[in-house]
C-alpha cells in the first residue's frame, strides 16, 4: 500500500504542531516503514511537501537503496535528506551509496540485520542479538503514522496493535493528560517481548 496525499499532508500538520511545543523546534522526520519508501510513486513531491512543513527540521529516509537511481538521487537532493541505506542486499547497497554520496544525501550503512538483529517486538520469529536499551519512543514522546493514517506507539508495530489515534482526530486529542505513548502488547508481543526496554 501507498500513503495517500491527503494522509501526507495531515500527518505533516501534527508534525509542524508538535515540533512548535519543542524548545529547539528540530525533531526529526523519519520517512521509513515496514517497505522501501523510495519505491512510493510520489516521493519527491512528498519530500517537497514535508521540506516544506519542516524547513529547518532533519528529515530521514531508511532504505535498501534498491530504487535510488541517479535521476531520483537528483530529484530529491534539493529537499536535504538523510539516507540510511541498508546492506540487506550489499551487491546493490554499494550502488545506491556511491549515488547517495554524490548528491550529498548519504547518513550511513545500517547492518543492524545482521549484527544487531531483533524479533520486531515479537512479531518475527527471529534471532535477537540487540542490545537492551531503554526505548526511545516511549522515552521521548515518538509515534508513528501507519500507511492508512492510523498513529501507533512503536515503530516496530506494523498491523497497528499499539494503535492511540488517527492524524484526522485532532492534534490535541492525544497531548492531553493520560493519552499518548504507553507501553502495549501482552508478553507475546508488545514492549514485554521486545529487545528494548520500558523508561
Amino acid at each position: 500500500m501507498f500513503m495517500t496525499e491527503a494522509i501526507f499532508r495531515r500527518t505533516l500538520e501534527w508534525c509542524a504542531r508538535l515540533n512548535d511545543r519543542l524548545d529547539d523546534k528540530r525533531a526529526e522526520l523519519a520517512i521509513t516503514g515496514l517497505g522501501e519508501s523510495l519505491l512510493h510513486p510520489h516521493i519527491v513531491h512528498f519530500l517537497k511537501l514535508a521540506r516544506e512543513a519542516l524547513p529547518a527540521n532533519p528529515i530521514t529516509i531508511a532504505t535498501n537503496g534498491i530504487a535510488l537511481t541517479d535521476d531520483l538521487a537528483k530529484a530529491i537532493a534539493p529537499y536535504r535528506p538523510r539516507l540510511y541505506i541498508s546492506l540487506h542486499r550489499p551487491e546493490r547497497a554499494k550502488g545506491a551509496i556511491e549515488i547517495a554520496k554524490k548528491y550529498g544525501l548519504f547518513e550511513m550503512v545500517n547492518c543492524a540485520a545482521a549484527t544487531s538483529s531483533f524479533d520486531w517486538a515479537g512479531l518475527l520469529d527471529w534471532h535477537v542479538s540487540a542490545p537492551r536499551s531503554i526505548c526511545e519512543f516511549l522515552r521521548s514522546g515518538w509515534g508513528m503514522v501507519l500507511v492508512d493514517g492510523s498513529i501507533v506507539v512503536c515503530c516496530l508495530d506494523a498491523v497497528g496493535t499499539s494503535k492511540i489515534g488517527h492524524v484526522d482526530d485532532p492534534i490535541e486529542s492525544l497531548t492531553k493528560p493520560g493519552t499518548g505513548l504507553k507501553p502495549w502488547g501482552d508478553d507475546k508481543i508488545g514492549c514485554a517481548a521486545c529487545h528494548n526496554l520500558v523508561p
